[in-house]
């Protein structure tokens, strides 16, 4: 494992993970604002669950260190989207690191 293939796997993988996390986010966000802005009950599709659990799961652990420290107030923006992109970058990371070692233990095991 190189840590140039490394890095641009996680880079790769990364960009994946912000995209598919914005995207979540937008989709919630959108369908449950035009839910309250009609007045309609509070039952949710099952496209706005899905994405508000995905939205919710792919923000982790960067929401929870953003909240630690900025407990009951607003933090800078440019610092919010820092953390969301490093976020992502530290997915990028775990699932590159996972998918190298994957390939190494295959290409070790066929040689055996």
């Amino acid at each position: 494992m190189t840590l140039r293939r490394f890095g641009m796997l996680a880079a790769i993988l990364g960009a994946v993970h912000l995209t598919v996390a914005l995207v979540s986010l937008a989709i919630a966000f959108s369908m449950g604002m035009d839910r309250f802005d009609e007045g309609l009950a509070n039952d949710r599709g099952a496209l706005e669950a899905t994405a508000s659990v995905l939205a919710n799961a792919l923000s982790q652990p960067g929401v929870s260190v953003y909240t630690a420290i900025f407990v009951g107030r607003a933090g800078p923006w440019l610092l919010q989207w820092c953390i969301l992109v490093l976020n992502s970058l530290l997915w990028g990371a775990a699932l590159a690191w996972l998918v190298l070692a994957a390939r190494a233990r295959l290409k070790r095991e066929r040689r055996l």
